[in-house]
């Protein structure tokens, strides 16, 4: 049948012979997986297997030589039957068991085993000499034991290997950031020409964008305008000040008139008081005359018209009497509403000029100084208005190209002193701490992935494994398009898979463009592999 081998040597060669059962046993399994297509990948490691094999059936059969040379001499046999077991054509060395060696190489498809690892246990049994049986058997599970758990040891890894899915590509990729001109202007580098893959740090200066042709006009117009409210508002605050003075001249004015219009009206006040006294004495004289007159006219002895003229005197002098009194009460209403600051008594006005012009002055300054209230609020207002207008045509004249992270140049896209426009790309930098792997899988592997999987990425020559995890599932669409390693580099399977790995960006250049494998932690018994071929 085909891939099937049958144990067979080579004429004239010998059948004990190790390296040549060995030989033709690689032939034979060669064969065999050229006849099932299995990859050219596993027949090498099938190959690192069988020289491993081979190496320790040396061992061994060194090991049982000096194992018998070494032994007690049979007295029963008298010393004629030592020999070792493998100076018997029939007898090979005790193989590692089937079952060990069906985990690191292909069965034969017949289902027999090759003659070098067959031991026939009978004849075995009776060429050994019987007087150390008990002993070479104990030392033979021993080196049974030993040699599986190398087996095991050394090849754990292989096996590993063999019963993973691999798929194609992964490589360490990295996101790109560019620098845009925020401003139409001409370019200055700080540092003269820039060259690619030059070294940046975070925040580090590296151009400058000038505009000598900044708009300025709005900010033109509001100095224009704080200046006239500058002027406007000193002008007013020199009007109100002169105002405040006059009207404090007339305010002294108008107190002095106050108090000597009281002073006079006091006067007055006693000068009416001291005029009722002696009308009220001509008063009772008056009387007194008039009652003498009416008695003599009563007895003969006075005639009627002198009676006339007493009954006259009297009633001129009452007279007199009331009409004192009453000048007295009208001053003395004068004085109290001069004290107040009310003049009743002058004409038609209530208080005099002066106070009148004090009142006046008084109202004219309240509006002044409503009007400059108002003219700081809007000076205030128009000082935060050009802060920012002088912000933005400071921004606009001119602006400062920094790195906001730190990596390497990428790419440079304009020269010294070349005028660029809003928008227009600049620079192209590498940035590290955005290191990430991308892998192209099979469809297979692609689908039982998903976002948030932990994994493992290993470099290519490297054994250390850095720990991430599965960022994004691109499928069939593109790689994004910030990253600095786009879709052309993917070829080898279709669907895409993007690992972030955080220790990458401790890496020196994040070991951006490096090749490695990426194992994918699935919910199935086995993990899913990415690698790179080398």
């Amino acid at each position: 049948m085909p891939g099937q081998t049958q144990p067979s040597s080579a004429p004239g060669a010998d059948e004990n012979d190790p390296n040549a059962a060995k030989g033709t046993e690689g032939q034979d399994g060669a064969q065999g997986e050229s006849a099932q297509g299995e990859p050219a990948g596993e027949a090498e490691q099938h190959g690192d297997i069988a020289s491993l094999l081979e190496h320790l059936t040396k061992e061994v059969r060194a090991w049982d030589d000096n194992l018998w040379a070494d032994a007690p001499v049979d007295e029963e046999s008298g010393g004629e039957d030592r020999h070792t077991p493998y100076e018997d054509e029939r007898l090979e060395p005790e193989p590692v068991s089937e079952r060990a060696i069906s985990l690191f190489a292909p069965a034969p498809d017949d289902g027999k085993r090759d003659a070098k690892f067959c031991v026939d246990g009978d004849a075995a049994k009776d060429a050994k000499p019987q007087g150390f049986t008990r002993h070479i058997t104990k030392w033979r599970v021993i080196k049974s034991a030993v040699a599986l758990a190398a087996l095991i040891a050394l090849g754990w890894e292989p096996l590993e290997r063999l019963v993973q899915v691999t798929s194609a590509e992964a490589t360490v990729n990295a996101r790109l950031i560019t620098l845009r001109s925020p401003i139409d202007g001409k370019l200055v580098l700080s540092h003269g020409p820039m060259q690619v893959g030059s070294e940046v740090t975070a925040d580090e200066l590296l151009a400058k964008v000038e505009n000598p042709r900044a708009d300025r006009s709005r900010l033109n117009d509001l100095r224009r305008n704080l200046a006239d409210l500058k002027f406007d508002v000193a002008s007013l605050a020199t009007r109100i000040e002169q105002l405040e003075s006059h009207r404090d001249e007339l305010k002294v004015q108008r107190d002095a008139f106050q108090d000597g219009r009281v002073k006079q009206l006091e006067a007055e006040a006693e000068e009416y008081s001291s005029d009722i006294i002696s009308a009220e004495a001509a008063h009772k004289e008056a009387s007194i005359a008039l009652q003498r007159a009416k008695k003599l006219r009563e007895r003969g002895y006075q005639t009627e018209a002198v009676l006339d003229e007493a009954v006259r005197d009297e009633q001129m002098a009452s007279s007199k009497v009331n009409s004192l009194k009453h000048k007295l009460t009208g001053t003395k209403v004068e004085l109290e509403a001069a004290k107040k600051g009310l003049f009743v008594g002058d004409s038609y006005n209530d208080i005099p000029r002066t106070a009148q012009r004090v009142d006046e002055i008084t109202a004219e300054l309240v509006g002044l100084k409503a009007d400059l209230s108002a003219k700081r609020g809007r000076m205030q207002m128009l000082r935060s208005e050009l802060a920012l207008e002088q912000k933005h045509y400071d921004d606009m004249a001119s602006a400062d190209i920094a790195v906001p992270v730190g990596g390497r140049v990428w790419e440079v896209l304009t020269a010294n002193h070349e005028v660029v426009s809003h928008g227009q790309p600049l620079f192209k930098v590498l940035d590290c701490a955005g290191a990430l792997v991308t892998a192209s899988v099979s469809e297979a592997t692609y689908n039982e992935l998903k976002l948030g999987q932990d994994t493992s990425f290993y470099l290519r020559g490297g054994s250390a494994a850095l720990p991430g995890r599965v960022v994004a599932l691109n499928g069939l669409a593109d790689v994004s398009s910030n990253l600095a390693l786009g879709q052309g580099i993917f070829k080898s399977e279709p669907y895409h898979v993007a690992v972030a790995v955080p220790g990458l960006a401790d890496q020196p250049d994040c070991y951006f463009g490096r090749t490695g494998k990426v194992t994918f932690d699935t919910a199935s018994p086995g993990q899913v592999m990415a690698a790179t071929q080398p």
